[in-house]
């Protein structure tokens, strides 16, 4: 397996060595490699996603390769079709809390386009909640068609999608973008493998929020009950999805 700095040039994901990562490894790695979450390009999923669609458990990409020649362009079509990781690596030891976007190439993401502000938006980390402030741009910030009002921070939610200018974004976590890469290469039938294998060290406590939110009785239930409880109620998916 690669060292996880070898799939990242400063916030953006090398493709293809990452549609390989996510080939060979197991889940149980992956998250402990990647506990940060993504923006992935518009072009990566098929078409427009609907209202509805942006909260389902059960989103379907359907993703377009990119030439390795592009992994360090930052062009707009590019941009459209990348992926960018909320963390950024310098020295193997920093990590950003505070992440810019705009046209100039200072920013954490660099979006070479006349629709982009030099400096556009900016995305803050904190206690794990993330959200997005526009700095003023000139065509402006929306999540999910909305527009933002500017120098104000809106949270980002799971499957947001966020457009700066023309370029759309969705806002993903780890696991949402793992499962989407194995539905993308014709493994979602080892996510239930993957399943088996996480639960383990999974904790009690993650377990019966989920059975709550299940309508799943805990009371007075090992672990192993709850988890046998949830099988019978939840696909795999469903079951990861809201693991994590």
């Amino acid at each position: 397996m690669p060292e996880i700095q070898q799939l990242l040039t400063g916030t953006k994901i090398r493709y293809n060595r990452f549609v390989q990562y996510i080939n060979e490894c197991e889940l149980k790695d992956f998250v402990l490699h990647f506990r940060y979450p993504f923006l992935l390009g518009k072009e990566l999923y098929d078409g427009e996603l609907s209202k509805k669609t942006l909260h389902s458990l059960n989103a379907t990409f359907r993703f377009q390769q990119e030439e390795d020649s592009s992994e360090l362009d930052i062009s707009p079509s590019a941009v459209m079709r990348a992926i960018f990781m909320l963390r950024c690596i310098e020295d193997e030891v920093l990590l950003l809390n505070n992440f810019t976007i705009g046209r100039h190439s200072s920013n954490d993401i660099t979006i070479v386009d006349y629709s982009v502000s030099k400096e556009h938006a900016l995305i803050k980390r904190k206690d794990n909640f993330y959200s997005i402030m526009d700095k003023n741009s000139t065509n402006g910030t929306l999540i999910n068609g909305e527009r933002l009002e500017a120098k104000r921070e809106y949270i980002l939610h799971p499957k947001d999608i966020v457009t700066l200018g023309r370029f759309g974004f969705m806002f993903m976590r780890p696991i949402d973008l793992f499962i989407a890469f194995r539905q993308h290469l014709g493994l979602e039938h080892t996510l239930i493998d993957d399943l088996n294998d996480i639960l383990p060290i999974i904790n009690h406590n993650a377990l019966r929020k989920v059975a709550s939110k299940n309508k799943v009785s805990w009371q007075n239930k090992d672990k192993n009950a709850i988890i046998t409880a949830l099988y019978s109620k939840l696909s795999p998916v469903e079951f990861l999805e809201q693991i994590f």
